[in-house]
């Protein structure tokens, strides 16, 4: 339940989101950032586009050092913001 609103979310996952914000540490947007990356990765593969697919994954395995995230940090967020 929204905290602000006292009514339900507009969206599933509004409890993960808001917890992300009002946690956020210098590190958040970048993850944030990273994650939709990954999602649009996710959606390609599903989608069966495999060479995209692959050049939005080295496009994020480039990255990934520089933001100090690792790829089991991409899906460990991805698999909290499902529940």
């Amino acid at each position: 339940m929204n905290p602000k609103q006292g009514m339900e979310p507009a969206t599933p996952n509004f409890d993960v989101l808001y917890a992300i914000i009002t946690g956020m540490t210098n590190s958040t947007p970048t993850l944030l950032i990273w994650l939709v990356q990954y999602r649009k990765y996710l959606d390609l593969v599903q989608q069966d586009l495999l060479e995209q697919a692959e050049l939005v994954k080295a496009e994020i395995n480039e990255a990934l050092p520089d933001a100090e995230l690792c790829w089991e940090d991409l899906e460990r967020a991805a698999q909290n913001l499902k529940q």
